[in-house]
């Protein structure tokens, strides 16, 4: 019976991982962008638009966003959220106090490039932190997709 149950834990777990990963290649289009530099993930995007263009598009949220997100300018630092659990943590958060004076705590946190070419740019994406709190759960399988709306990006090899 014990070897069963760890059976079905193994494989939820497989399960978990390959769902998640299953949306980030869809759109990614057999292209791997996503890479490691010291320990930290990295997406990278290839975005037919300027630093000052995808700055201003990411200053504008819409209802259509698949993340819910919080996006500073001034650090070039996006925060990332899975949309549908973020309200119920919002107000937990605030309730117990852990809001970060004014900033999102509820999502993943990443550091924005944008690194300008002649006719396009190379938009990088990368984690700041290694803990992953719960409402950035599906942050990693929907960053592609995410990218991929909002900005008309196309996965770049890493």
């Amino acid at each position: 019976m014990e070897i069963f149950l760890i059976f079905m834990v193994i494989l939820f777990v497989a399960f978990c991982v390959y769902s998640n990963g299953s949306g980030a290649r869809k759109y990614a289009g057999g292209i791997h962008n996503r890479s490691h530099e010291k320990g930290k993930v990295r997406y990278s995007y290839r975005v037919p638009y300027t630093r000052q263009q995808v700055v201003g598009m990411l200053c504008q949220k819409s209802g259509k966003d698949r993340l819910d997100y919080e996006f500073d300018e001034e650090k070039m630092e996006i925060c990332l959220s899975n949309k549908y659990y973020a309200q119920a943590d919002a107000v937990s958060l605030f309730a117990q106090g852990t809001a970060d004076k004014g900033r999102m705590t509820k999502g993943k946190w990443f550091d924005v490039t944008v690194e300008e070419r002649e006719e396009f740019s190379i938009l990088k994406v990368t984690e700041q932190g290694f803990l992953t709190p719960r409402t950035a759960s599906e942050v990693f399988g929907l960053m592609n997709a995410f990218f991929v709306e909002k900005l008309g990006a196309v996965p770049y090899e890493a």
